[in-house]
């Protein structure tokens, strides 16, 4: 069950007791009985109107956060008259002394008077704290730091908790003249006997006008006795509580305009930012701005890291030509686990008009990016490179093992381009034209129905997506699922538990691609009427990966998920649209090859066996080399290159280890005639490699069995590709 609360916040009315004006008319002729309205009228008739809001509404309220400059030149009187003017007006809505939050302004403290100091805050006590109102702890005043249940106020059940500030404790002071000389002098420079005493009294004011600082700042003893009164506070059985701190002064100016004078902002307000990360403050409320915004401040540590977000809503006020937005209406809902805050502010009305209501949009005050240990990471973006950088660095930092969840929203490459990421290194290949053909080429594999490998490699994506069960072709049933209107969503399983699970062994080998989830996504419909190929909707699709590795593997299945997110889109008049990936266990392996990288001789020998006939002709062949017969000596020599750099470091997660391709070569070589010496030399290390290749897959494929494996691999190998180099001029 969740819980609301609704608090008016009131702020910088600057009342004098009825003597100034608000000029919101051009009076250019005095008329008798046409005068301006006095602050002190304006802001009764706009609570007049904002209770006749609330009682149609019935709304109770929680309370009224009141954030300085009640008055104008610190008199008694604007204090009173906006003290009783808020219970007068809200009384009857369950305001009373109790549950009003009341903070110093700098017009409210008494200029000249020293910090911390009776005199400052006489007036401002006599209105609000000495008639129970909640007051800050203030310097000076209150030496103890024992807490009280004055200096805050909070729900019975700790949903939230709102905490007065005082940043006024410096405001209007006399500065002391540190030059010695000059102080002795100071108090007689303006007896100028060519002045009278008028003349005299004038350079007195400018001069003492000099010595005058209106400072913002927070004391470190404030923020301690905040910080014990927050931990000792009651806070919800479940959930979070709500934190809400009230101060006078802006953490940052709230809007455009300038403000050129000196101590614009509070001095120490570093320390304040940290407190309010460190306490985990949700909202900030401030007035002396007389700026209405409410925005969100993001606030880290000084590695960057822990960032933390509070919601900064900031009061306009009862004086300027217009008036502002002097009252605002906060409603908190959702507490204490989805905490939200709409905004609402009155205008000062007219007689006889309705009551003008500017309503902010529902801001959220928990954040969805907030991090446990061993949480989730979102990553998400346009470009493929830097979400491509950015999840190799997350995973090789230290998040190795956590899930990883990469949301791509990129528009489809041109020209048929699959997606693979610049700084991606495929073994050999500079080109991008032969990058995309290899990668095209590969992905292909990954997706055949039928292979040739599927005993040994059970984990090819193509028979579980397009022949499951071995009848079931997913891509077809999706495609139908999809052309209808009946559903927007289909999936298509790669987990087959009668067949991946078994019974009493201690390795299971199935795919790491459990699941993926095509959904149509129809064309925005709010703007410009979209045509032609804008206006068919989006195939999303959203893939779930037991685990992933990221250096390899990834962009590789990345380019996989768009060659079939193509498919189905063609089938269904729709565009490839975003691409999500949920590693539940992301991995990052910075130098073994992987068995994502199928050594290009078992794909040959799976949808191309005519390249290996024209590979063994090329290895028999005494003369030149067609141009055909050259490219695929390279590419046998590229494979051979791939399979080497395999021995240099043992993979946990499998190793590109060719097989069928080589049985297939060796049968080819065998079968020509005339044989020579070079063909049987060839022959005979196939079979060695064939024999030495079996056993590794039979093997538990630990460690140990690498170290048994990689050196005579190696050398055959070696061997192999220095036969091999002969039969071309490349």
């Amino acid at each position: 069950m969740t819980r609301d609360a609704v608090f008016l916040h009131v702020t910088d009315s600057h009342l004098d007791g009825g003597i100034q004006v608000i000029k919101r008319d051009d009076h250019k002729e005095k008329i008798q009985g046409i005068d301006h309205a006095t602050r002190d009228h304006l802001l009764k008739s706009t609570f007049e109107r904002v209770a006749e809001i609330l009682a149609a509404r019935g709304i109770s309220l929680a309370g009224v956060i009141f954030s300085g400059d009640a008055t104008d030149k610190s008199k008694l009187e604007g204090h009173i008259h906006l003290y009783e003017l808020i219970l007068s007006s809200f009384g009857r809505f369950g305001v009373s002394t109790k549950n009003i939050v009341a903070v110093p302004g700098n017009h409210d403290v008494v200029r000249g008077s020293k910090p911390s100091s009776r005199e400052r805050y006489e007036r401002f006590n006599k209105a609000w704290r000495e008639t129970g109102c909640i007051t800050p702890w203030l310097d000076g005043l209150d030496t103890s730091f024992a807490l009280s249940a004055k200096h805050s106020l909070a729900s019975s059940d700790g949903d939230w908790l709102i905490a007065p500030i005082n940043s006024s404790n410096w405001s209007q002071i006399r500065l002391d003249l540190t030059d010695k000389s000059l102080a002795a002098v100071w108090d007689k420079l303006h007896e100028i006997p060519e002045l009278d005493a008028l003349g005299q009294a004038a350079v007195r004011e400018g001069l003492d006008g000099l010595l005058h600082a209106d400072m913002a700042r927070v004391s470190e003893e404030q923020l301690e006795y905040v910080r014990k009164l927050i931990a000792t506070s009651n806070v919800p059985t479940h959930g979070h509580q709500l934190r809400i701190v009230v101060l006078h002064h802006h953490l940052r100016s709230p809007g455009l305009r300038e403000e050129v004078k000196p101590f614009a902002d509070l001095t120490n307000l570093t320390l304040l930012r940290t407190f309010i990360r460190q306490q985990r403050i949700d909202v900030v409320i401030h007035g002396h701005k007389h700026e209405s915004t409410v925005a969100y401040d993001y606030i880290d540590n000084d590695a960057g890291d822990d960032p933390h977000r509070t919601l900064v809503i900031s009061g306009g006020s009862l004086i300027g030509e217009d008036g502002g937005y002097p009252v605002r209406l906060l409603t908190f809902k959702g507490m204490p686990s989805t905490p939200e805050v709409t905004v609402e502010e009155f205008g000062i009305p007219r007689g006889g008009t309705t009551t003008e209501i500017r309503q902010e949009k529902t801001r959220r005050l928990w954040q969805v990016e907030e991090k446990l240990p061993g949480g989730p990471v979102v990553l998400q973006g346009a470009d493929i490179d830097v979400l491509y950088d950015r999840a190799i660095k997350v995973v090789a930092d230290g998040h190795g093992g956590g899930p990883l969840i990469v949301h791509l929203d990129a528009e489809d490459a041109p020209h048929g381009n699959l997606p693979l990421p610049r700084r991606y290194e495929v073994p050999g290949i500079e080109d991008e034209a032969r990058r995309q053909k290899w990668l095209e080429d590969l992905v292909r594999w990954w997706q055949e129905p039928h292979s040739k490998l599927a005993v040994r490699l059970p984990q090819a994506h193509g028979a579980r997506m397009r022949r499951y069960g071995g009848k079931l072709d997913q891509v077809d049933r999706i495609k139908r699922l999809l052309q209808t209107k009946n559903t927007t969503r289909a999936i298509a399983i790669l987990l087959d538990p009668f067949v991946d699970f078994e019974k009493d062994t201690t390795k299971e080998e199935f795919a790491s691609f459990c699941l993926v989830q095509f959904t149509r996504r129809q064309s925005a419909s709010i703007g410009p009427q979209l045509k032609g190929e804008a206006a068919k909707p989006k195939l999303d699709c959203i893939a779930y990966y037991r685990a992933q590795e990221f250096r390899q593997w990834w962009p590789i299945n990345m380019a996989e998920l768009r060659l079939v997110q193509r498919q189905i889109s063609e089938g269904i008049g729709a565009l490839p649209g975003r691409i999500t990936t949920i590693a539940a266990d992301a991995r990052f392996i910075s130098t073994a090859p992987m068995q994502a990288i199928v050594p290009i001789i078992d794909r040959w020998s799976d949808h191309a066996p005519e390249t290996l006939h024209i590979l063994a002709n090329a290895l028999l062949s005494d003369g030149a080399l067609t141009a055909r017969q050259e490219e695929v000596v390279e590419e046998w020599l590229l494979s051979l290159d791939n399979q080497l750099s395999a021995t240099t470091a043992w993979n946990p997660d499998g190793m590109p280890v060719a097989l069928e391709g080589l049985e297939t070569l060796r049968s080819y070589l065998m079968s020509s005639e005339p044989a020579t010496d070079d063909s049987k030399a060839i022959c005979d290390l196939l079979a060695r490699q064939i024999t030495t290749n079996r056993t590794w897959t039979r093997s538990p494929r630990e460690q140990t069995d690498f170290a048994n494996w990689a050196p005579a691999t190696k050398a055959n190998l070696a061997e192999m590709r220095q036969l091999s180099t002969r039969r071309t001029s490349k």
